[in-house]
């Protein structure tokens, strides 16, 4: 008996490391590609483009928001199966042990999902705004240092060290 529950465990937990390992893979491949097709899509742009982009915003596409992308997109899948499994299994233990109490649970699940996807949204808005406020900081911290002597010549350090915090502030 007791073989036979660290043998499920066993296989429990390779399974969950052979998942977590696959979608890491697919994770990479899905950044790889989406990388290449983004530089690919930058350097197609007429040069009026590069005259209204920061480089600095277009490199943090480049590496944060593909990372971002591709992870989530792994991750969501990632995450569904698990909870589709979890939440199967679990509904299946819950019916033999007790129908009613069942019905009673699953009619809390279209709240309960309601309000996730609210907050989701609400998330997500306030995510995109960050990532906007970074980059225009990073884009201004650029070109700050890149123009250091200028910056020090009028003894402006402290000045745009507070602005690149207000920046991030919001």
């Amino acid at each position: 008996l007791v073989a036979g529950a660290i043998s499920v465990f066993a296989f429990g937990a390779l399974g969950s490391w052979l998942r977590t390992y696959l979608f890491a893979l697919s994770s990479d491949g899905v950044a790889r590609r989406l990388r290449k097709a983004l530089l690919l899509s930058i350097m197609r742009q007429d040069l009026a483009f590069f005259d209204q982009s920061r480089t600095s915003e277009l490199i943090s596409r480049l590496h944060e928001d593909v990372n971002a992308t591709a992870t989530a997109t792994t991750g969501n899948v990632q995450r569904s199966y698990r909870y589709i499994n979890s939440a199967l299994g679990g509904s299946c233990m819950l019916i033999s042990i007790s129908p009613r109490l069942t019905l009673v649970s699953l009619a809390i699940v279209p709240v309960m999902g309601c309000g996730a996807m609210a907050y989701g949204r609400y998330a997500k808005r306030l995510t995109k705004g960050l990532k906007e406020r970074v980059a225009e900081a990073v884009g201004v911290a650029e070109e700050r240092v890149a123009n250091i002597r200028t910056v020090r010549l009028f003894g402006q350090e402290e000045e745009e060290a507070a602005r690149f915090g207000e920046m991030l502030d919001g």
